[in-house]
């Protein structure tokens, strides 16, 4: 039997990215740079904005700020079948 094929790296980047919930800024100012096959851990209290980032950066929420890109393309654009090819949450 075959191995399973593998996903393509892709490159995550996260510039300025700051998202609101409500009249609050929870998340303020991300930069990120991931590279393909990086392991990376977001940590944090509780409240902190760790589930939020995430979100904006999956392309959930939109960011009131900034830009995450997937491989140069800004995930705010993509259509949902793209972005459910790129991103597994």
């Amino acid at each position: 039997m075959a191995a399973p094929a593998r996903a393509p790296h892709v490159r995550l980047v996260a510039d300025r990215v700051s998202v609101r919930l409500g009249a609050r800024e929870v998340v303020r100012d991300v930069d990120l740079d991931f590279g393909g096959g990086e392991i990376v851990a977001v940590i944090g209290a509780n409240g902190a904005g760790k589930s939020t980032l995430l979100k904006a950066l999956a392309g959930l929420k939109v960011a009131a700020a900034g830009s995450v890109r997937i491989d140069g393309a800004d995930v705010a654009t993509l259509d949902r079948r793209t972005l459910a090819r790129l991103v597994a949450y």
